[in-house]
C-alpha cells in the first residue's frame, strides 16, 4: 500500500488514522486542524512514519523519537532484537559533522538501515539509504528524488514528490514565509 497525501490539502480523519496516536487533530468543517504545528521538516517525519506504519508486520513497530541517540531520530522501527530502521528527517541546524556522527553512531549499535530525508528547497526531498554497517558506519544503498520503494525491512512505497508539493501549500496556508 502507498502513502498518498490527501489532494489540495485537505485532510480527513481518515487519513490521519495512520499517523501516531498521540497526534492532535481537530475536525473543523469536515476539514482535520492540525493542533500541533511541526516545522515544514516535521511534515516529512509524519509521512513517513505513516508511510512505514501502513504495513508495518506485527512482529515490529514504527515509534517516533526512539531514544537510541542523544538526539533521538525522527522515526525507529523495531523489533524483538532492536532497532532494524532508523529514519531521520534532515533538520534546518544540523551540519555535515551531525549526520556524519548519527551515521558512526547508528552503525556502531547495529542498526542495519538508516535513511536520511532531506528537504531540498521548498519543492523536493531526497531519501537515501544506509545499510551494511560497518566500523565506519555505512554504504549508500541508494539515493532517490522520485517514489521510494524496497521491500527492506518490509514493502514500503514513499512519494517523495507528492510529500514535497504538500509544502508549499502548508507555507501559505500558515503564512510560515
Amino acid at each position: 500500500m502507498t502513502f498518498e497525501l490527501p489532494a489540495q490539502g485537505r485532510w480527513t480523519v481518515d487519513d490521519m488514522a495512520i499517523l501516531p496516536e498521540k497526534f492532535r487533530y481537530a475536525l473543523i468543517d469536515g476539514v482535520v486542524d492540525l493542533q500541533d504545528r511541526a516545522p515544514l521538516a516535521g511534515l516529512a517525519g509524519a509521512a513517513v512514519m505513516g508511510a512505514l506504519k501502513i504495513d508495518c508486520p506485527p512482529a515490529l513497530r514504527v515509534i517516533p523519537r526512539a531514544p537510541l541517540l542523544p538526539a533521538p531520530p525522527t522515526v525507529a522501527v523495531l523489533g524483538a532484537a532492536g532497532p532494524v530502521l532508523v529514519a531521520d528527517v534532515v533538520q534546518p541546524q544540523w551540519t555535515f559533522i551531525d549526520l556524519h556522527t548519527r551515521i558512526r553512531l547508528l552503525g556502531a549499535l547495529g542498526v542495519p538501515r538508516y535513511w536520511v530525508i532531506e528537504p531540498m528547497g521548498w519543492h523536493e526531498l531526497a531519501l537515501t539509504v544506509f545499510g551494511t554497517p560497518d566500523e565506519e558506519g555505512y554504504v549508500v544503498e541508494s539515493s532517490t528524488r522520485d517514489v521510494f520503494t524496497t521491500e527492506v525491512p518490509y514493502p514500503v512505497t514513499i512519494d517523495l514528490p507528492a510529500m514535497a508539493m504538500r509544502w508549499p501549500a502548508v507555507r501559505e496556508f500558515d503564512r510560515w514565509s
